[in-house]
């Protein structure tokens, strides 16, 4: 009796992914970022803003000459489709981040040989739907 109503709730979520197995408008951007998170992780953001640091340094310094001061990563080569097509409201990724994560420890669990989840693009937008 106390297990029928949750698993209930479950089976609707489930129904819903598989017969609606897109996001909707609100959802996109999150999904996005969530996508770049697995696929990309967060090492092309921090040596950006690392580099980015830097070159500010290097310009309250004003030596542009040394190597570390020419060396910067621009937004637009980070490998994040959300950042090149971005939303009108500023977005956190906290969220994004911990989907991601979640989604890539369960990648990690689950062996190749049974099912390999990074291959599966869609089954990542799957999980990662479920996981909300």
């Amino acid at each position: 009796p106390r297990v029928v109503c949750p698993l209930i709730l479950l089976l609707t979520g489930l129904l819903a992914l598989v017969t609606c197995p897109h996001s909707k408008v609100e959802e996109s951007f999150n999904l996005q970022a969530t996508h770049d998170i697995f696929y990309h992780g967060v090492g092309p953001a921090w040596r950006s803003a690392i580099a980015q640091q830097k070159s500010e340094s290097c310009s309250e310094v004003d030596d542009e000459s040394s190597d570390v001061c020419n060396e910067h990563t621009a937004t637009a080569d980070l490998p994040y489709d959300h950042l090149q097509f971005p939303g009108v409201v500023a977005r956190t990724f906290t969220g994004a981040f911990v989907l991601s994560s979640i989604a890539r420890i369960i990648s990690v669990i689950v062996p190749k040989s049974i099912f390999d989840l990074p291959s599966h693009p869609m089954a990542v937008q799957f999980l990662i739907r479920f996981e909300l």
